[in-house]
């Protein structure tokens, strides 16, 4: 597997030099408020410029009509040039064959990071290989030249794939954007200048000509930038999404002062039977009774007084009375833990039952009342079944019948387009969420009544 094959080398890795592409989707620059930034030049860019050419751009925006379209195109394309052509990996000479002959950008398989350099750096390389570079192969062009450090950290920069053997560097699947993007060509087995190589006396003193329309000027096509943005950015960690809890976390907020020990546990401080806690009075208005629970012992809604005061709450019974509202017959669990003193403008403490049923579930309660996950946003429009673990017959059940294409969802390397109703979550949530759920059904039931 790719993770293997990674451990294998990563001793032999002495620098990173690119991190790849990412895909930012343009609500996260309206949510922002950012400027839009210029976009790296792709496959689904450059086809439909080569669409737009060919009068046959997909008549609107869904899996069939783009797939129509790109069928269209690839029979123009054979048809044009007697044999059929890749048109996603198309070999270096086809690439510019392409561009050639329909006006459309070079295909950005073969875009190099040409806007990193300099026109000096373009001029210096194209000359080294001029004076050095030896060329092998006809269909499969290779180009080897003599090892120097400036253009091997040209080489770099560009991001052209190379190797090195015996002191010299072996170029193969970039050599002829390399040597095209010069202003170079091959003959009979040689690089020479091309007419075009007189640009770089002609757009010398023009400071409007950067590296990337020097190039595209030198090569005879246009040259789009492969990466016109960079961001700094961090990986979500997906290992460390976890329940957002308070320290210690309770399972219930109710105040038990410090009668409940380090841990703040319901049960310890109900050893003392009864406890002075700070709690908000509350009235019945129906009996008339004050008390610091929600619901009056008759059965009826208190409301707040305002007032705040010390109060003795016999404990031991208040956890058995709710202990029997709820039903739970067995044992309560070992630690159901509360808080020094609720926050709230009230200071309302908050059910028993809720804790007990919380405790059970193992889920906890932050400090608004919430039972919360937190983990990161990470923008996602398509997956594959086989990358979130998700067997395909499941799928079809959730709606995803077809593909992005809209073909027939029937394998996991499928491709498909994230519903907007839907999340991808790590286990560690949904295991979570399950707890949280089951937490739920009880309190509607038991305590509420519901169900």
């Amino acid at each position: 597997s790719d993770v293997e094959d990674a451990k294998k080398i990563k001793d032999e890795v002495l620098e990173i030099v690119d991190l790849g592409e990412i895909l930012i989707p343009f609500g996260e620059f309206i949510e922002n408020n950012a400027l839009l930034s210029d976009a790296s030049y792709v496959y689904e860019w450059w086809i439909q410029e080569l669409q737009g050419k060919l009068k046959c751009l997909p008549s609107k925006n869904d899996g069939d009509a783009i797939a129509k379209s790109e069928e269209t195109v690839s029979k123009i394309v054979e048809k044009d040039f007697g044999r059929e052509i890749d048109l996603q990996k198309p070999d270096p000479e086809d690439a510019f064959a392409l561009s050639e002959h329909y006006g459309v950008p070079l295909h950005p398989y073969y875009n190099l990071f040409w806007h990193d350099l300099s026109r000096e750096d373009v001029e210096q390389l194209a000359v080294f290989l001029l004076e050095n570079g030896e060329v092998h192969g006809d269909k499969e062009l290779m180009l080897r030249i003599p090892r120097d450090k400036q253009v091997k950290d040209t080489l770099v920069e560009l991001g052209v794939l190379h190797k090195e053997r015996g002191g010299r560097i072996i170029i193969d699947g970039y050599a002829y954007p390399l040597i095209r993007g010069c202003g170079l060509d091959v003959e009979n087995g040689k690089l020479v200048e091309t007419p075009r190589f007189s640009v770089f006396k002609e757009s010398l003193d023009d400071e409007r000509v950067d590296a990337t329309e020097l190039v595209s000027r030198l090569s005879g096509v246009t040259i789009r930038k492969r990466s016109p943005s960079r961001i700094g950015a961090r990986m979500g960690r997906p290992e460390k999404a976890s329940p957002r809890k308070m320290r210690p976390p309770p399972h219930v907020l109710f105040p038990v002062g410090n009668f409940g020990g380090n841990q703040r546990l319901i049960r310890v401080a109900a050893e003392k039977e009864t406890i002075q806690v700070e709690a908000g009075v509350r009235r019945c208005n129906v009996c008339g009774k004050t008390t610091f629970k929600v619901t009056c012992d008759c059965g009826a809604h208190t409301v707040s007084t305002g007032k705040i005061m010390m109060q003795d709450i016999n404990l031991r019974k208040e956890l058995n009375d709710a202990q029997k509202r709820i039903g739970t017959i067995m044992q309560l669990p070992d630690k159901i833990k509360g808080v020094i003193g609720t926050i709230s403008r009230d200071k309302t403490p908050e059910p028993l039952e809720k804790g007990i049923l919380r405790a059970q579930h193992e889920v906890y309660v932050f400090k608004d009342g919430t039972i919360r996950f937190d983990m990161t946003d990470a923008p996602l429009t398509h997956f594959k079944p086989c990358e979130i673990g998700v067997k395909v017959d499941t799928l079809r059940k959730l709606g995803y019948l077809h593909d992005w294409r809209g073909q027939p969802l029937e394998k996991e390397d499928q491709l498909c387009e994230l519903k907007v109703q839907d999340v991808v979550v790590s286990k560690t949530c949904a295991e979570y969420l399950m707890r949280v759920s089951r937490f739920v059904d009880d309190l509607l039931e038991k305590f509420y009544g519901i169900g």
